[in-house]
């Protein structure tokens, strides 16, 4: 009987720890592209820079505008770099009440050419008023978003 209950006890809480992991990781995957937003904002006004979002099923990247060959080209940067999400993760983008189909683009990460950002980020500190909504299979939500004006915020709920 005794063996039993602790049994009972021990599986109960591994399968806590598997949820709360899991919910884990979809917060910090959420809080990461909103710190990526956040930090390509500082660095298109620090460095006076024209930034981009770029993403497609797979992940996301922020892309720099070169004055010199007119075209947006992948950062050099690490914390910008193609970032791939996990396969549960996926995310929805609408920039200016407009929704943007982020699936019929190349593939991130290869050639740069033909890439094209969904969200601006300007020198000025603006960018396109956007919601990303970022979903996983287990219906959890992140919504990231910015009115042009007011700091990147997140909120999270789950999917009725």
């Amino acid at each position: 009987m005794i063996v039993i209950m602790i049994i009972s006890i021990v599986t109960g809480t591994a399968a806590v720890m598997l949820t709360d992991s899991s919910d884990q990781r979809f917060k910090n995957e959420a809080k990461r592209l909103q710190q990526v937003l956040v930090f390509a904002t500082d660095e298109a006004s620090y460095r006076n820079r024209i930034l981009g979002f770029y993403s497609l099923n797979n992940g996301y990247e922020i892309l720099t505008f070169s004055p010199n060959s007119q075209e947006w080209e992948s950062s050099m940067e690490k914390k910008f770099a193609h970032y791939q999400l996990p396969e549960t993760i996926s995310l929805e983008i609408e920039v200016e009440n407009q929704h943007v189909d982020s699936t019929e683009r190349g593939s991130i990460g290869k050639e740069d050419a033909g890439k094209e950002p969904q969200l601006f980020i300007l020198p000025d500190g603006e960018i396109s008023p956007f919601i990303i909504t970022m979903s996983s299979l287990d219906k959890r939500l992140a919504t990231i978003q910015s009115d042009s004006l007011s700091k990147v915020s997140i909120e999270f709920s789950y999917e009725n």
